[in-house]
């Protein structure tokens, strides 16, 4: 299976305009990125890796640092598996966050009434949470016990080189600490000294965290499908893969089961045009390597082709376009100009009173007037 997969990738990355730009779904072999099925549970939390010190007649306060080893990691398919900010009450997950201390988005209004300093136990329960999170208004002390905003010592760079290889070998005889030589000689993730473990407040690296809400994600760039109920991790894999076929498989075979098949629905001019962009960012390294002897001449020479062969599909799309708008085609509201399709995540009030060109097309953007509006993007908690 894997060799297959291989191959059509190969030729993906050779030939398709969207290889760079989209996650290659497919059966993969069991991971630490293969999405867990089971409902959200409780986790150990992971030892300190600091405590205070003097360190060259520097003193160092409390500093709440991640440590542990490989194990302690929160991977991408246990997103799903682990309860929320590792908040737990009773050995069940909660959330102990009052229902005032927290603004959500309209459309979330009522599941956060019914999600606020309580307990839960289910997937959607867990999924809506992270949305509400994302896209609702709080103080950073709300969620100041939330353990994702406490810095781990090998995201932040802060364990010694030396004490990596245990880190990764999972050896518990050597305890991932934050190595303060190392801090001061390097300054991994911009840390200095003086940033780090001092008594004053804003000097703290879990309060500059808090601080500038690093808890929240770009939303062009989430973590979570919180409508489909599903992280970035590969939701099917080798083992699971005898009961994801047992249920209906009309509506997602083509994004989870087949690699490259999304391909069939993206718009030419964006995929031609991004693959343009990317073969000459492409063109510029390969270049910058050859001149440090990192780089053969046939490749660079092989990837200008490249890039001058998506420059002219992408000037011809952009062409067609051109013509389509002259000739005013994109002013041609369709027969079910109205109608969201159901794979969007928002919906159009039926009395929004609009007398122009209005429609919805099948990528989910919306023609108003002159104006094309993607809802989504522009308002991400808008969407669901």
């Amino acid at each position: 299976m894997e060799a297959a997969i291989q191959t059509i990738l190969r030729r993906a990355q050779r030939d398709s305009s969207v290889f760079w730009t989209h996650s290659h779904r497919y059966v993969a072999s069991d991971s630490v990125w293969c999405e867990s099925p089971l409902p959200p549970t409780p986790r150990a939390d992971a030892p300190d890796a600091f405590a205070p010190t003097t360190w060259y007649e520097q003193d160092f306060a409390e500093e709440r640092v991640r440590g542990g080893t490989a194990l302690d990691a929160m991977f991408a398919g246990e997103l799903a598996r682990t309860c929320l900010c590792g908040w737990t009450l009773g050995g069940a997950c909660h959330v102990p966050v009052a229902c005032a201390a927290l603004e959500p988005a309209a459309a979330m209004r009522e599941t956060w009434a019914r999600l606020c300093n309580s307990t839960y136990a289910a997937r959607e329960d867990l999924f809506d949470l992270m949305h509400i999170l994302q896209t609702a208004q709080y103080a950073s002390e709300a969620v100041a016990s939330c353990r994702d905003l406490m810095p781990d010592v090998v995201v932040w760079g802060l364990l010694s080189p030396a004490d990596q290889r245990a880190w990764f070998a999972l050896d518990t005889a050597v305890p991932a600490r934050v190595d303060l030589k190392h801090l001061a000689t390097h300054g991994p993730a911009g840390v200095r000294l003086g940033l780090f473990a001092q008594r004053e407040r804003p000097h703290s690296l879990a309060a500059y965290i808090q601080t500038h809400g690093l808890l929240r994600r770009d939303p062009r760039h989430p973590s979570a499908n919180y409508r489909r109920r599903h992280t970035i991790a590969q939701p099917v894999c080798a083992a699971g893969l005898r009961d994801y076929l047992r249920a209906d498989l009309s509506g997602y075979f083509r994004d989870v089961l087949f690699p490259m098949a999304y391909s069939v629905s993206q718009a030419p001019v964006a995929a031609y045009c991004s693959a343009r962009r990317t073969a000459v960012e492409r063109s510029i390294e390969l270049a910058m390597r050859q001149i440090f002897g990192g780089a053969t001449p046939d490749a660079l020479r092989e990837q200008t082709k490249t890039a001058a062969l998506w420059r002219r599909r992408c000037d011809i799309q952009l062409k067609q376009i051109g013509i389509c708008n002259l000739r005013g085609v994109y002013d041609l509201a369709p027969a079910d100009a109205h109608v969201v399709p159901v794979h969007c995540g928002f919906s159009v009030h039926a009395a929004h009173g609009f007398a122009g060109v209005f429609y919805v097309t099948q990528q989910c953007v919306v023609r108003c007037g002159a104006h094309y509006y993607d809802p989504c993007l522009c308002a991400p908690q808008l969407c669901s």
